[in-house]
């Protein structure tokens, strides 16, 4: 699995450099983003999603500063640290890649490459 993860982050990191030669790079607006829905789709069709069967915690807030970002959880309360590879692409407990439209956050996992119809996880965040 991690090797998964080192090949997948030495690919995005390869892509990310040719797109910012093409594009500016996009920061997340600062302020606080709350959790408004999650959503995950096998193919076309949308599941139910626990975070318990995936083995990782969604974040209820994502607090946006200058000097980084801080991801609160709802069951520990904890924060922990991210990385973002060129601003596209999101990574703390699963990688994704995010985009604003409006006032909202839209995180989406990328898609386990191995997989025939791998689960594509979309959480969604206001900000407030």
């Amino acid at each position: 699995m991690k090797q998964k993860l080192i090949i997948l982050f030495m690919l995005l990191g390869a892509f990310s450099a040719f797109a910012q030669m093409k594009n500016e790079q996009k920061y997340i607006p600062e302020g606080k983003w709350v959790l408004e829905n999650t959503s995950a789709f096998k193919g076309n069709v949308q599941t139910p999603i626990n975070s318990e069967n995936f083995g990782f915690e969604i974040p209820a807030e994502i607090n946006v500063q200058q000097e980084g970002l801080t991801f609160v959880y709802r069951e520990n309360k904890t924060k922990v640290g991210y990385f973002s590879i060129d601003g596209k692409y999101l990574c703390f407990s699963l990688c994704t890649e995010w985009k604003i439209t409006g006032n909202k956050l839209q995180l989406q996992t990328l898609p386990d490459m191995e997989e025939e119809n791998p689960i594509i996880i979309v959480l969604n965040y206001n900000k407030k």
